[in-house]
């Protein structure tokens, strides 16, 4: 008689006799077998060991990979009895969100994972119109491996929380009194094993969009259907539908020309045009309105010269050669002052009395020329004291030079090595803030290997506010493998640091970023 050990035991159990004996399983359409019955000392139990219960058809062992040898279908054991019901806030609205990028390096696989899935039972197609939608993403597990996710965000804002007690660690002490012999369950797929109800099944409906593109173009077919990577043509327009058709899983299909229904919608016109104004001229292109332009008169400057004492002082001073003291900045100058028609004269410039300095920078400024510009036009005609320093802070307090000023240099571009793959590395940066926009800023974010850009509008510039951002494109991207930043705000911070080491992405942190520099400065020209 064979030794018979229980699990983990290194003894052998004591075995008082074996008997054999015919089983039958009832209401089970299994065959009859005959099996030996071994009688242990102590037992508490019947247990049927697995070759008899495959004998009978009540077992069947095969792993995943021999479910297509197996020649049939085979069903992933479900907890029988049990089907799961969500309660449902019928206040929400439904949400179909479908947009989600399944990585390329997963695609593939993950097509032949939910085929899998799906022949088992785990999951099936859906035929009717859904009112949830979640997109499915897929995310590295490991090296070599990878976990299908789905984005349950917005159905779960309208699933009702159901409170379950959990058991206090003195009631199992109490429970687990006296036990002698403890096991471990380890289930894999354990989610799996519970089945839905069929109300529910709505909420966790997913997408992986797959649609097959027809086109009378053999240049378009053939840049849609080639390996991005390996492409050495120059960028066309049809390379810019192929990035943006990258989180899609498609087919490009040519037909002829004859076969095309969306042909003739490029050729043939059905509508009706705006009627011409026999009042414009057919040449007219646009019209241009000229504004008053706005200057000082001879006689303004007279009457404000008799009217500022300070001016009649220096003036009084030239005749009479004898100069006070509060007047010493115009001595200084008195071989280049003079007096021509009652207006003090600085060797050919007016001298602009106190009541009109103000005006004369509003007036000279109204190109909005920069500071150095707008002295040296006023140098020209006129002068007063302090002029210099005057100007320049007009110029600093001018609004719309402080939007629309003058751009700054670009930065020199950096060589950088292009990654092997669409968002594998990415860059970001804010520009503003913008004030005639409220105070919002603009996050860029820019794809070093297509260029792709975003551009997300955000209140400020903290960590919380980016954040959320970030989130919103990587539901839709896929997480980078690295992002380049500068050391400012809120890139130097430990939450940013930390948002990055918990999905695995690399921060890269530089004083100046080339791909963010060039589209600020696009941003900032589209929007002065």
């Amino acid at each position: 008689m064979k030794n018979i050990h229980a699990f983990a035991a290194k003894t052998p159990m004591v075995v008082e006799c074996a008997f054999e004996a015919e089983i039958v399983a009832i209401n089970h359409r299994g065959s009859a077998t005959k099996g030996i019955f071994h009688v242990i000392c102590g037992g508490t139990r019947s247990l049927l060991g697995r070759s008899t219960a495959s004998d009978m058809g009540l077992l069947r062992v095969a792993t995943t990979n021999s479910l297509e040898d197996a020649g049939e279908r085979v069903t992933f054991p479900k907890m029988p009895g049990v089907k799961i019901r969500f309660s449902v806030d019928d206040k929400v609205p439904p949400v179909k969100n479908a947009y989600y990028n399944v990585p390329a390096a997963f695609r593939e696989a993950a097509k032949l994972r939910l085929e899998e899935m799906e022949s088992q039972g785990i999951i099936e197609k859906v035929t009717n119109a859904p009112n949830w939608i979640s997109g499915m993403s897929a995310v590295a597990k490991g090296k070599n491996d990878f976990r299908l996710v789905v984005n349950m965000r917005a159905p779960n804002k309208a699933i009702n929380r159901e409170y379950f007690r959990l058991p206090l660690i003195e009631e199992m002490k109490v429970k687990l009194h006296g036990s002698k012999y403890f096991s471990k369950l380890d289930l894999s797929n354990a989610f799996y094993h519970l089945e839905l109800h069929n109300e529910s099944r709505d909420l966790t409906t997913f997408c992986q969009k797959m649609f097959t593109l027809r086109t009378d173009a053999q240049g378009v077919s053939f840049i849609l259907n080639r390996t991005r990577e390996e492409s050495k043509r120059a960028l066309t327009r049809a390379d810019g539908w192929a990035l943006r058709l990258s989180p899609y899983s498609y087919t490009v299909e040519y037909i002829r020309g004859s076969e095309n229904i969306a042909d003739a919608s490029s050729r043939l016109y059905v509508g009706t045009d705006e009627p011409f104004d026999d009042d414009c001229s057919p040449w007219e292109i646009a019209t241009l309105e000229a504004n008053g332009v706005d200057f000082i008169t001879d006689d303004e400057i007279k009457k404000a010269t008799a009217d500022d004492r300070t001016l009649q002082a220096v003036m009084e001073a030239l005749y009479s050669e004898c100069w006070p003291k509060h007047l010493q900045t115009y001595q200084r100058l008195e071989e280049d002052l003079s007096i021509r028609e009652s207006m003090l004269v600085k060797t050919g410039c007016v001298v602009i009395p106190e009541a009109l300095r103000q005006r004369v920078l509003h007036i000279s400024h109204q190109g909005h020329p920069s500071a150095a510009k707008n002295k040296s036009i006023l140098r020209q005609r006129v002068w007063w004291p302090g002029m210099t320093s005057d100007v320049e802070k007009w110029v600093d307090s001018c609004s719309s030079c402080a939007l629309n000023g003058r751009p700054e240099k670009p930065t020199p571009m950096q060589r950088i090595l292009a990654p092997k793959a669409v968002w594998e590395t990415i860059a970001l940066d804010f520009n503003g803030p913008y004030i005639k926009f409220g105070g919002i800023s603009i996050l860029v974010i820019v794809d070093y290997r297509s260029r792709f850009l975003l551009a997300k509008p955000v209140k400020s510039t903290s960590f919380e506010n980016t954040k959320r951002v970030l989130e919103d494109v990587f539901d839709r991207e896929g997480f980078p493998k690295t992002i380049k930043t500068d050391n400012g705000p809120p890139f130097n911070g430990e939450e940013y640091k930390r948002y990055c080491t918990e999905r695995s992405i690399t921060p890269i942190f530089h004083a100046i970023i080339p791909a963010t520099e060039r589209a600020r400065g696009e941003l900032h020209e589209s929007s002065s």
